[in-house]
């Protein structure tokens, strides 16, 4: 399947090299929706003339520049796809030139076993091993002529692929200085038409987006730092409470050890001294029985090795204790030095936790401010549109004379209208108030925890004392409506 891939791509590179032939003698490139013979073939086997639309058009500079830069890039697409059919032959070659060394080789191997055992059959006199040396010199000679028939590799192969590949280097250095000269005939300034009227204009503009992209490109490099330091850090914390785990474990099983090498020695020690005491009661009878028998002189001998085995076995079992002893101690040493670094890493890992989140609260406090200031905004357009309902409520009755009814409906539609605002904008300022108190108070007790609860209502304090004289400078507090909404009531009353 490769190999017919191969052939269709050589086909179709061929197809393109015979296309930027036609191209270079005058005749119009085909559509790209039609096939490697273009139209004229098709209007020619259909009997109809080509249509005007495809007509040859006036020959110009840059239509002939644009036509030898297609024809040079057909030309390259065409040599790349030989190219690649040639690699791709070769690799096949290459495979079953493989094949056939391993082929050849265990052949090889094969026949050399054979001979291998022909020498020791040479060695007898028989007549029946001289018929099979035959038969073996024989079947390998058979098979040294069908590996000198076959061969390794085959000449024909290697030479059509050489003959192939030197072709298309030939048509490339040929077709390569005319790309070149007519490259360089090509004018650059035809494509100045397409430049903008005001290149000072791009290039700000690309500068500063340029200067955006990378302050982003920091940003975001920073960002990762940071992770790839808490995972590492992170990662050897667990490193190191596991190795706390396996320390506190073999300390575990040193204690057990210690406390059954305690107990084993606590029982020794008493089996001693009851052998001390028996034998201190022994010798008593002995004192007392003046006369001395061989028998109880092998006694207190025998009692005399005893002792001095208890004794040697009591010394090292102290020994043993007291390097028990040592590696606990040694081991609750490493362990407190750990536990120690534990800390420091877990504090350092807060204090970078505690920045990050005074800096996000920073951020969200200038994101709370930008708020504020758009409700001042929005606050001054509300007072804008008071004043303007004011005037539109004052001006009937000051010029038009009206009916008693009309003003009633007036003086009512009046007061309810200003009833609704004035309990929107008090709806408004509470909402401000009860924003600004949890903000605040949030931010001064992730900031500062530390400060005690006097500065910190000090500075609550400041806080809105400020936005309130900054951001609210209407004249109505504690639901009291300002002077004008009182005057335009009493007017429409």
């Amino acid at each position: 399947e490769w190999l017919k891939v191969c052939v269709v791509l050589m086909k179709l590179g061929s197809s393109m090299g015979s296309l930027s032939g036609d191209v270079r003698r005058g005749q119009t490139p085909p559509p790209p929706w039609k096939g490697a013979r273009g139209i004229s073939a098709d209007r020619v086997s259909d009997g109809s003339p080509p249509s005007p639309r495809y007509a040859a058009s006036p020959r110009t500079p840059s239509t002939l520049a644009d036509t030898d830069i297609r024809t040079t890039l057909a030309h390259r697409e065409a040599t790349l796809l030989r190219r690649e059919g040639e690699n791709f032959l070769l690799t096949a070659q290459v495979q079953q030139l493989k094949k056939r060394c391993a082929k050849v080789t265990s052949d090889g191997s094969y026949l050399a076993g054979q001979l291998a055992q022909v020498l020791p059959l040479v060695d007898h006199g028989k007549p029946v091993k001289a018929d099979r040396v035959r038969s073996l010199v024989l079947s390998v000679q058979t098979g040294l002529q069908q590996l000198g028939r076959e061969g390794v590799c085959r000449t024909d192969d290697m030479g059509s692929m050489g003959m192939e590949r030197s072709s298309s280097v030939m048509r490339v250095e040929k077709t390569s200085p005319r790309a070149s000269q007519r490259l360089l005939h090509h004018d650059p300034s035809m494509g100045s038409e397409s430049l903008p009227n005001d290149p000072l204009a791009q290039d700000r503009k690309s500068a500063r987006l340029a200067k955006a992209l990378e302050a982003l490109e920091r940003e975001r490099s920073r960002r990762l730092e940071i992770e790839a330091k808490i995972k590492s850090q992170s990662t050897a914390l667990e490193a190191e409470e596991r190795r706390c785990r396996t320390l506190q474990e073999e300390r575990d099983s040193l204690a057990t050890d210690l406390q059954l090498c305690r107990r084993q020695a606590s029982e020794v020690i008493s089996s001693h001294t009851a052998e001390v005491e028996e034998l201190k009661e022994s010798l008593r009878a002995i004192s007392v029985c003046e006369t001395e028998s061989p028998t109880s002189t092998k006694l207190f001998w025998r009692q005399r090795e005893l002792l001095v085995r208890s004794l040697r076995r009591i010394a090292s079992l102290e020994g043993d204790s007291s390097t028990l002893r040592d590696d606990v101690i040694r081991l609750n040493h490493i362990i407190y030095n750990l536990r120690q670094e534990l800390q420091q890493q877990h504090q350092q890992a807060q204090q970078q936790q505690l920045q990050q989140q005074q800096v996000q609260q920073l951020q969200q406090l200038q994101q709370l401010h930008q708020l504020l200031q758009q409700q001042h905004t929005q606050q001054q357009q509300h007072q804008t549109q008071l004043r303007q309902h004011q005037q539109l409520l004052l001006q009937p009755t000051q010029h038009v004379p009206a009916q008693p009814g009309q003003e009633a409906e007036q003086q009512a539609l009046g007061q309810i209208s200003l009833q609704q605002l004035v309990e929107e904008i008090h709806s408004r300022d509470r909402e401000i108030t009860t924003l600004k108190e949890s903000v605040v108070k949030g931010a001064c007790g992730e900031l500062q925890p530390e400060l005690s609860t006097e500065a910190t209502d000090t500075v609550f304090r400041d806080v809105l004392a400020h936005s309130v004289v900054t951001e609210v400078p209407m004249d109505y507090h504690d639901g009291q409506a300002p002077a004008e909404f009182v005057a335009a009531r009493n007017v429409a009353g």
